[in-house]
């Protein structure tokens, strides 16, 4: 049996009436250490020794940071230390989304799961920061223009409230124009102008035998096709999680109608 968890092995099991995957819940038997998670180069830091850790080491690191200060480090460690066969889907700085709807905070979290892993002061290579990895150009104009945030920086991004908040502000925009969850997780990756171009083409997403399944492993932009699927997946774990749950299968079976809506907004 295998132990992957993505959209295709929990429709599996959606049409076989099998349980759903366990989902791994830790409790932090520490209530904090000493490592600063607001600072980006000790992140990069502990990272890199976490790569680079044997078995052994990653048994040492994990006690170290069995907090749950640090719950989101520790996660991190565990899913290396035990090959990504076990799914640990947290929800650290809960009270930062606790008071948006369900459906939010289940794509808030599917999103920050996939983008960052919940570390505060992620930075891509790209420079996208912080948990919800927002591009400084982003950052800038919904802090300083939309916002108006005063004296605004990008190490705000670094605050995992103003991560959450900057995230769910972002998601409004989206949601205002994308219907499914699938698009809206192509558009934070790829951008609305590329969500809307390959929902406007005759061949995505379109009625047929073996649609939509076809479109989602053609969406033209690697990164993005890839990117869906793992938030989608997200999603389903997190709504089962907030005692939430929807069914894979109607979000595969909206689709189609889900495109035509939304290119009428467009």
């Amino acid at each position: 049996q295998s132990s992957s968890l993505n959209i295709y092995s929990l429709y599996a099991k959606e049409l076989t009436n099998t349980p759903f995957p366990k989902i791994e819940s830790l409790n932090p038997s520490k209530k904090k250490n000493n490592f600063n998670m607001q600072d980006p180069f000790a992140w990069q830091k502990i990272n890199k020794q976490i790569r680079d850790a044997n078995a052994s080491q990653l048994d040492v690191l994990a006690k170290e940071f069995d907090t749950q200060e640090t719950l989101p480090i520790y996660a991190y460690i565990l899913e290396r230390k035990n090959n990504f066969k076990k799914h640990y889907f947290i929800m650290p700085y809960y009270d930062n989304i606790k008071d948006y709807n369900k459906t939010r905070q289940a794509l808030i979290l599917a999103i920050a799961r996939q983008e960052s892993r919940f570390i505060p002061t992620a930075i891509s290579v790209s420079y996208a920061l912080g948990m919800m990895q927002f591009m400084p150009f982003l950052a800038n104009h919904i802090g300083e223009k939309e916002l108006k945030i005063p004296n605004f920086d990008q190490d705000f991004m670094f605050k995992p409230e103003i991560a959450y908040y900057f995230g769910n502000y972002h998601l409004n925009y989206l949601e205002s124009r994308l219907k499914s969850p699938l698009f809206v997780a192509y558009a934070y990756n790829g951008g609305i102008g590329f969500t809307n171009r390959m929902l406007a083409r005759n061949d995505m997403f379109k009625t047929g035998k073996f649609e939509p399944f076809l479109s989602m492993e053609l969406v033209p932009y690697q990164e993005s096709r890839i990117y869906g699927k793992k938030v989608l997946a997200n999603y389903i774990v997190y709504r089962h999680l907030l005692n939430d749950s929807i069914k894979i299968s109607d979000i595969f079976e909206n689709l189609i109608q889900n495109k035509a809506n939304d290119l009428n907004k467009s």
